[in-house]
């Protein structure tokens, strides 16, 4: 087995955690209200379950390395 075979499985092993991981959590209840304090809208809420953080806060969660983006969703 080379690297890049190596490289391929590790690759479908991570995507199939976050198939899993994306099941259990869609198993939860949505968040009313997002760890910032903001409410979570009912539309997000039915079109994402299990979701836990408000738009902008999933943004932040999304992209945590990109400079000044929390400045500009605030």
């Amino acid at each position: 087995m080379d690297v890049l075979d190596r490289l391929t499985e590790e690759e479908e092993f991570l995507y199939a955690l976050r198939l899993e991981t994306r099941r259990l959590q869609a198993a939860k209840p949505s968040a009313l209200v997002c760890s910032c304090g903001e409410e979570i809208p009912a539309l997000r809420r039915a079109a994402i379950p299990g979701v836990r953080f408000c738009i902008d806060c999933q943004i932040l969660n999304d992209h945590p390395a990109r400079p000044g983006l929390s400045s500009r969703l605030r």
